[in-house]
């Protein structure tokens, strides 16, 4: 592993800071609700400008930064109660811990 050469070292990406452009009022996203989502909005076309996606992502990533969402969390009992949250609502969890970073970022590369 010490070989393998370490490519933009220190860099990061952020997926938001890249997407989103708060002062661009041409469409970003154009959604059709589905039946199994909310039968009741089935079919109707919703659609978003580059502006207000960013005031929602904003709005959004305020309300998760009050209630202490984060990258980051601790090894302790603040990141089992974080991944419970997430999977009660039904969304994706995943953790990381820093001593298997470099192993996880090996196999994800080769896929």
């Amino acid at each position: 592993m010490d070989e393998i050469p370490k490519w933009f070292e220190g860099i990061t990406l952020n997926y938001a800071e890249n997407m989103l452009h708060p002062k661009v009022e041409t469409l970003a996203i154009v959604s059709e609700s589905s039946i199994f989502m909310i039968p009741d909005e089935y079919g109707q076309k919703f659609t978003l400008s580059h502006q207000k996606l960013y005031e929602n992502v904003s709005k959004l990533a305020f309300a998760f930064k009050s209630y202490g969402i984060a990258a980051n969390l601790p090894n302790d009992y603040r990141s089992v109660v974080a991944m419970l949250a997430c999977s009660s609502l039904g969304a994706t969890w995943t953790s990381i811990p820093p001593e298997l970073q470099p192993i996880v970022s090996y196999y994800s590369c080769r896929e």
